[in-house]
């Protein structure tokens, strides 16, 4: 302990058995708490700043998400855990847990997660609600310095693992077709092109999934081989226009007559140049993207 009884954060993180980076966490992400700081940066906590790290810390082990846990500790001050205090969003909390986890570098505990996320409903609505925010947020913490590299190919490999598992179970016994989806060549997040899988699934099509870093001789080859009713690309983070331009015209010439589009966070940042090598761009909610594949291979039918 500091003078006039304030902590460090190394004790705070003793004291109430929550990590040093789970704090920072806390404290970035929603405030809670706000320790002061010294002229030369160190956080020093007050004894009702740790009495609220020991409140978020028992809603959280209820169950709660950190997120509606910091709710509660900012308007009542010092909350007390009780049954009627449910997560508002299953997944959010789910994705939430597996974060907090991850910043622990607690594979047992991700794993857990993952076992119970299979009874909170369908495949494809834990795979895009719950694993792939928790991702997003492992992500962040690793760019901001909250986690290693380490920390983060932990997570990524439980939960991928998990989701490529779960798809081997599903495919329709008597698919409408084959689609073939892969990550851009430089796209190293596969796991949103296995929530796509499961939708297409759920649609009646057999999916054959490439992964992440997908180049296009290689996703080709596939195209040639399976010659699919439709090609998936997912892309995150969209890459320079110029390289962007450069791998969709070489993607577009190894798919040559297959109707193909881009799906992902950063689709849209590449529309105009997919649209212009005659691909289109997948927007909007499941129901509707459901919509315009359907309009999309209609109309290569009727062609």
């Amino acid at each position: 302990m500091t003078g006039a009884g304030r902590y460090r954060i190394h004790a705070v993180a003793e004291i109430t058995g929550v990590p040093e980076a789970t704090l920072r966490a806390w404290e970035r992400r929603y405030a809670v708490p706000i320790p002061v700081r010294t002229p030369s940066g160190y956080r020093l906590y007050s004894p009702k700043d740790v009495e609220l790290v020991k409140r978020m810390r028992e809603l959280c082990a209820a169950g709660m998400a950190p997120v509606d846990a910091a709710k509660l500790v900012a308007e009542t001050g010092q909350p007390r855990v009780t049954s009627t205090e449910l997560p508002s969003d299953p997944y959010q909390a789910l994705a939430e847990r597996i974060a907090e986890a991850t910043r622990r570098m607690d594979p047992a505990a991700i794993e857990a997660e993952v076992r119970l996320a299979m009874t909170l409903g369908d495949a494809a609505t834990v795979v895009e609600r719950a694993f792939c925010p928790a991702l997003l947020e492992i992500g962040h913490d690793w760019e901001t310095g909250v986690i290693s590299v380490g920390h983060e190919h932990l997570a990524s490999e439980i939960l991928t693992i998990a989701t490529r598992d779960l798809l081997r179970l599903l495919g329709p016994s008597r698919p409408v077709g084959e689609v073939v989806l892969a990550c851009f060549a430089e796209e190293e997040h596969a796991l949103p092109l296995y929530a796509a899988a499961f939708r297409f699934v759920e649609w009646g099509y057999r999916p054959h999934v490439l992964g992440a870093r997908t180049p296009p001789a290689g996703l080709g080859a596939a195209v040639r081989e399976i010659e699919p009713a439709f090609v998936g690309l997912s892309l995150t983070i969209a890459p320079p226009v110029a390289r962007a331009g450069e791998l969709l015209d070489q993607y577009a010439a190894q798919i040559a007559k297959q109707p193909w589009g881009v799906g992902g966070a950063g689709a849209t940042d590449v529309r105009a140049l997919v649209e212009a090598r005659g691909g289109h761009v997948l927007l909007g909610t499941p129901d509707e993207q459901r919509e315009q594949l359907g309009k999309l291979l209609t109309g290569t039918r009727s062609a």
